[in-house]
């Protein structure tokens, strides 16, 4: 089984929350692909796969950042 690094970035930009996806060498953002964001990254996650068999792809990272508005995230838990 292939083993890659995804990163997921939750950020602000003025009024919205910009994703930034990293695999591998790439960086895909909400900015450059907007709801085609999963797609491109899922594109080029099955372009190096090593099989055309069906396995789980695991997050490696997340980052959440502070400048997310208030309450809403102030109580954000992580299971792995």
């Amino acid at each position: 089984m292939l083993i890659l690094h995804l990163q997921l970035l939750f950020d602000r930009a003025a009024e919205d929350i910009v994703f930034t996806v990293y695999c591998i060498d790439r960086e895909y953002t909400t900015a450059e692909h907007d709801d085609s964001l999963y797609q491109h990254v899922a594109q080029y996650i099955l372009l190096h796969r090593q099989q055309e068999d069906f396995y789980p792809i695991y997050i490696t990272d997340i980052d959440l950042s502070k400048t997310l508005p208030g309450d809403e995230y102030a109580y954000v838990q992580t299971v792995y």
